[in-house]
């Protein structure tokens, strides 16, 4: 049944499958090992693509057949990837392809508890989810891709330190 599915997807749904299989176990090491932020600025400097594109039809549907790969890949691994793990992946292969897409992380209150949720925009459209998303998940006002910055060793000496070392509380 599974090859049947395999031989029915285009050459580029197969390569984006292939390309996700192997990268969201590495974003999840890099997450847990590194972090959100010191991850991203690592990748940015070994792979600096740049988003340059518009959303036009073709970059839509690209992003789109992105968005289901990844989808697949995430069912497919040993465990369950996380929403960031799943939508840093993506959000990686749209800037790589130049797509600029948004990472986009929202937040609400459970109960006494806080509950996070990630997910991709392309011209404010949520890719990877729920078109209603940002309704159950309040976003951060600026979306987290524009936050963190790709190349500048302040931003990486600063999430190096501890928040008693940077002057934090």
């Amino acid at each position: 049944m599974a090859w049947r599915r395999w031989r029915r997807l285009s050459g580029l749904e197969r390569r984006l499958l292939l390309q996700a299989c192997l990268c969201l176990p590495l974003v999840a090491l890099g997450l847990r090992g590194l972090g959100l932020r010191r991850l991203h600025v690592l990748v940015g400097r070994a792979a600096p693509g740049r988003a340059r594109l518009a959303a036009g039809p073709a970059s839509v549907t690209w992003a789109q057949a992105a968005a289901r790969s990844v989808q697949a890949a995430a069912r497919l691994g040993p465990r369950p990837a996380t929403c960031l793990e799943r939508s840093w992946v993506l959000w990686w292969f749209l800037r790589r392809a130049g797509i600029a897409g948004e990472l986009v992380i929202g937040v609400r209150k459970c109960g006494d508890r806080l509950a996070a949720h990630a997910w991709v925009e392309l011209d404010g459209v949520p890719l990877n989810d729920a078109p209603d998303v940002a309704q159950h998940f309040p976003p951060f006002p600026a979306p987290v891709t524009s936050t963190l910055a790709w190349s500048s060793p302040a931003v990486a000496e600063a999430t190096a330190k501890t928040p008693a070392q940077a002057g934090g509380n």
